[in-house]
């Protein structure tokens, strides 16, 4: 016949085992944090950086993604209008969205890019990627000036600006053909609109088409 105390050490015994077999499924579920030549793999071919890793140093998250872009940001508070839309690529989409009181047109396809068919259609195409082919900047320009009609007509926010984000360090850029061919909207870019900010990794061009915006 067992004891009470025989009973408490078997419930410790099992205790013991359970917090054993957790911690052994977390560890095989987390051991890529700890996994140094996974960070030297990324590392050599540029590939974004997900998850947390012991190897991944903030000199590594500060020169491969968008913290330093906060600069810029904080001086397009007085620059850009408040409630309108931006066009840029996807990851500066994001970084504008979460820093300034704009709306984005160019977000990833699972967050609902097809609901506006108009946008889907452009992005899809590469139109606005290969840009510097006549027959594309011509199509884009007018696809502009739809969307000003469209946004007065349905009474969404308007179009005004085009980002430009020329940092070439930043790994979220890579699979982005915005990003990638930015050179060629480099050279077609002031044929519809103006520069009204340069910085140090972004250049902020407002539509030529756009009302006059006093800040």
């Amino acid at each position: 016949m067992t004891t009470a105390y025989d009973n408490y050490l078997i419930k410790i015994f099992v205790c013991v085992i359970g917090l054993i077999c957790v911690f052994f499924l977390v560890f095989l579920d987390s051991k890529f944090h700890f996994d140094k030549n996974l960070i030297e793999l990324k590392k050599t071919v540029n590939s974004a950086q997900r998850h947390w890793n012991v190897f991944f140093g903030q000199g590594h998250v500060y020169e491969s993604g968008g913290l330093k872009h906060l600069e810029d940001f904080r001086k397009l508070e007085g620059i850009i209008e408040p409630n309108t839309a931006v066009f840029a690529d996807i990851a500066t989409s994001y970084y504008m969205a979460s820093s300034l009181p704009v709306y984005v047109r160019n977000v990833n396809r699972h967050h609902g890019r097809y609901k506006s068919y108009e946008w889907g259609s452009l992005l899809s195409s590469n139109i606005a990627c290969y840009i510097d082919v006549p027959n594309n900047l011509k199509h884009f320009k007018e696809f502009l000036s739809y969307e000003e009609t469209r946004a007065s007509a349905k009474k969404i926010a308007p179009i005004r600006y085009l980002i430009i984000n020329v940092d070439v360090y930043n790994v979220n850029f890579k699979y982005d053909c915005l990003s990638q061919t930015r050179r060629a909207m480099l050279e077609v870019v002031d044929s519809f609109a103006k520069l009204v900010y340069e910085g140090k990794t972004l250049q902020v061009y407002r539509l030529r088409t756009a009302p006059v915006y006093s800040y």
